[in-house]
């Protein structure tokens, strides 16, 4: 049974990817309001947003300056 569980838990482990953990409600607090000022950042997700704040609300955890690629 021991084997079974662990076995179980490593095939879960193993199908989780990088996007279950670009998109995180808990990294970062939503914001009311925003500038809505256009300076692009990358989300971990590969999307565009027109700013950090846009990346925040849309419960991006990671993104970089400028547009994605």
């Amino acid at each position: 049974m021991k084997t079974l569980f662990v076995t179980l838990f490593i095939l879960v482990c193993l199908s989780c990817n990088k996007e279950d953990d670009c998109i995180n409600g808990y990294a970062h607090a939503r914001r009311e309001y925003w500038i809505p000022d256009y300076q692009p950042v990358c989300g971990c997700d590969n999307v565009t947003y027109t700013n950090s704040c846009y990346a925040i609300n849309a419960d991006v955890s990671t993104w970089t300056d400028g547009e994605c690629p």
